[in-house]
């Protein structure tokens, strides 16, 4: 994929966050219709990249005469998803039944729509996907994620935990002054400008989360005669409320202790603080995942990919992923079934918390809206029925005085 950062960004990273330079050989995997082309729909149905074969070697469809005959637009949201499709690493067909996509992402769509869908364990759902403002306006994934050069900038981490960053002169307040609100209709818009020393700007502006929330990533599910790879057993959910923690931009990974450390989290990492870091209260989407996790390595037991998804062998992926992993000596040869036979590998629930960016909502539809008269919109945090207090760390004194309800003045 042409999706890597120059600099100390760049992807892939090991499971510490050191960068992976791509091998030249990536190269042979572009082309350049994907994202240029305003009619490529990847070979497939609905803008889906098919996987071709070609005496055993599988390789992605690629463009056609056609296709390339309409370059020279502007790149749109629409081809970024055809790589980057919908929330939570699935893709949902018209009948709302789920294929598979590899994708943790938040929908960003200009208009909300309500989508019927499976959620992975049978039973059918419905929701309202929000809209993004952003997208509203026309505004493309690369106006805030490129930095030239046909790169784009996420974080250390693979698939982004808190580290969902843009480049780093570029955030909301790049096209949002220091008073965001000066021309909100809201009651209480300069309130709202001085809770923006310590919200985030999504804390407010986004009010539903959704897509992957559980994952089986303990054994590989051997593919339907119409797909490529193997799957895992996921659960989505759409309409879910975030839940908030202190992030100031780097800091994330480890949950409450009982509830582990984050299994796709860089080592090492802490969570935000109230004072002294700089942190924001931020919202994420919870994510839970039952892994294997090895007791000496402390460490959930990493996978090489193309073993696990394309063979189906999790015994090979297993011990190739730990021992390229950097959690044990180097040159050390890793035997998962060994391990887990004795008890030193076992199933582990584990929990995380992933930042989310889209589906940002203005005006009525932002928390924290409000007339001179009704404050219901104050009160959706401000209140004892709130859950967004839960993992903030406020003292029992200090909650009292924030969830007390707000009254008109």
């Amino acid at each position: 994929m042409c999706h890597v950062a120059a600099g100390p960004d760049a992807l892939p990273v090991t499971p510490q966050g050191k960068i992976v330079e791509p091998p030249e050989a990536a190269g042979d995997q572009l082309d350049c219709v994907i994202c240029h082309g305003s009619t490529y729909n990847g070979g497939g149905t609905n803008g889906k990249r098919r996987v071709m074969d070609d005496g055993g070697t599988p390789y992605w469809s690629l463009a056609g005469l056609k296709d390339a005959r309409t370059v020279g637009g502007k790149v749109t949201a629409v081809a970024c998803k055809r790589c980057h499709v919908n929330t939570g690493g699935k893709v949902f067909s018209p009948d709302g039944t789920m294929t598979k996509a590899f994708k943790y992402g938040t929908d960003y769509v200009a208009e909300p729509y309500q989508l019927t869908y499976d959620t992975g364990n049978g039973t059918p759902e419905t929701a309202t996907i929000d809209g993004d403002v952003h997208a509203a306006a026309g505004m493309t994934c690369a106006d805030c994620h490129s930095i030239g050069d046909h790169k784009f900038q996420y974080g250390h981490h693979n698939v982004s935990w808190a580290h969902d960053t843009v480049p780093d002169d570029f955030n909301c307040e790049t096209c949002h002054a220091g008073t965001p609100h000066a021309s909100s209709t809201n009651a209480y818009k300069n309130t709202l400008d001085g809770h923006a020393e310590y919200l985030a700007c999504q804390t407010c502006h986004i009010r539903h989360t959704g897509g992957l929330m559980f994952r089986d990533l303990t054994e590989p599910i051997l593919s339907d005669a119409d797909e490529h790879f193997y799957s895992f057993r996921d659960e989505v959910h759409y309409g879910v409320e975030p839940e908030y923690r202190w992030f100031n931009g780097k800091s994330g990974g480890w949950e409450a202790v009982l509830e582990g450390p984050c299994p796709i989290g860089p080592q090492g990492s802490k969570r935000g603080n109230r004072r002294g870091d700089g942190s924001k209260i931020t919202p994420f989407k919870r994510y839970e995942a039952m892994v294997w996790f090895d007791m000496f390595v402390l460490q959930p037991v990493p996978y090489i990919l193309k073993d696990f998804f394309v063979d189906g062998d999790l015994v090979n992926a297993a011990n190739k992923g730990m021992e390229s992993s950097g959690w044990i000596p180097e040159g050390s040869v890793y035997d998962f079934e060994l391990r887990k036979k004795r008890g030193i590998v076992f199933k582990f629930p584990m929990v995380c918390a992933l930042k989310v960016d889209h589906g940002i909502q203005t005006g009525e539809n932002a928390l924290g809206y409000a007339t001179t008269d009704d404050l219901r919109g104050c009160n959706s945090c401000h209140s004892q029925d709130a859950s967004f207090w839960k993992y903030l760390g406020y003292t029992p004194l200090e909650l009292r005085r924030l969830q007390k309800p707000r009254t008109p003045q």
